[in-house]
């Protein structure tokens, strides 16, 4: 099949190799060989390879330019990273398929999920490259390993006699093999990247922080809007931008002074917690599981202190709510008295 391009002024050839250069010539394009983008996937590209990936991580690289967070809140960084991570690599794996080589383990139950000469699922490593004489004789070379077991003894599908040097190797697999796996009727297992996960990945991103830090696991919890999880973090990693925090990070600001109060400094501890109007704020909500404790001193003791309760149930569940809906209401709050807003009261 050839296809001819004229705006693009070249010659894709499948397979007539004789007569490309000869039409080249006549038409005054160029010859392309395979593999050649279209639609901006690598057709006739090896799927094996993993090189062929190489070109989703430079298109990350340029749809997350760094110049962009400059002109997305984070919660739109979040969407856009999101929407990155979900539609590149599954647009590529229309037609390419992902190589799972490297980190797979296999544990053989029942024998249907798992491909006997293509899947490294014994000490043997892939019986295909280390048995590759019979490998070729096989009929069905992607069967499973319950295929290959039939009434408990090992049997290999041909479509002809095999020769001498075939069965030597056959029989030379059956020995390294040993004794037939005894199969279940549980599903085979397959873990890619030690069970990989998101959650897996975050925690042994976090494991790197002092050990004292244990705010994360107050982050990303479900039913937690993210805008609310990113005051948090910003809180939880001192960049809170509280008017203490701008002095020292140079910006020019009439004062420090806390915008409720108007009496001390505004550090982050001290808006959401010290403060008087934040404390009023705490106690109105206190006040109806009747409880009475004296705050701590910063945010993140108060998360520890807060899971300190004999709460059961849909009360423990609204008990949890209202710590994160206070602290986000009181940057709120903060924010539309810094920006001009109306002053609320308590």
């Amino acid at each position: 099949m050839i296809k001819i391009e004229s705006g693009k002024k070249f010659i894709d050839q499948f397979g007539a190799d004789n007569v490309a250069s000869s039409l080249a010539l006549e038409l005054g394009c160029k010859v392309e060989k395979l593999p050649i983008k279209y639609l901006g996937l690598p057709i006739g590209a090896t799927s094996r390879c993993a090189s062929v990936w190489d070109e989703v991580i430079q298109r990350m690289e340029s749809k997350l330019a760094a110049w962009k967070k400059k002109f997305l809140n984070k919660a739109g960084r979040l969407v856009l990273i999101k929407s990155c991570l979900a539609s590149l690599p599954v647009y590529f794996l229309s037609l390419i398929h992902m190589p799972v080589e490297d980190n797979v383990s296999f544990k053989l139950n029942n024998g249907k999920y798992i491909r006997f000469w293509l899947d490294e699922w014994s000490s043997l490593g892939k019986l295909k490259e280390r048995f590759a004489v019979i490998y070729k004789a096989c009929r069905n070379k992607t069967a499973s390993v319950a295929e290959m077991v039939v009434d408990g003894s090992l049997v290999c599908d041909t479509r002809r006699r095999l020769t001498a040097a075939e069965q030597l190797e056959w029989d030379m697999l059956c020995n390294a093999l040993g004794p037939v796996h005894s199969l279940n009727e549980e599903e085979d297992e397959v873990d890619i990247l030690g069970a990989f996960s998101v959650k897996k990945c975050y925690e042994a991103q976090v494991q790197e922080v002092e050990e004292d830090c244990n705010f994360h696991k107050y982050l990303w919890r479900k039913n937690i809007p993210s805008k609310v999880s990113f005051m948090l973090w910003d809180n939880f990693h001192g960049s809170l931008p509280t008017r203490s925090m701008l002095q020292h990070r140079r910006v020019e600001i009439e004062d420090v002074q806390c915008l409720f109060c108007k009496e001390h400094e505004e550090t982050a501890d001290h808006m959401f917690i010290h403060c008087q109007y934040a404390f009023e704020v705490w106690s109105y909500f206190t006040k109806d599981f009747k409880i009475s404790w004296i705050f701590p001193s910063t945010v993140e003791r108060l998360f520890e202190m807060w899971s300190f309760n004999v709460l059961n149930g849909r009360c423990k569940e609204v008990w949890w709510k209202m710590i994160y809906a206070v602290l986000w209401h009181l940057w709120k709050e903060r924010n539309s008295r810094a920006f001009g807003g109306r002053e609320m009261d308590v």
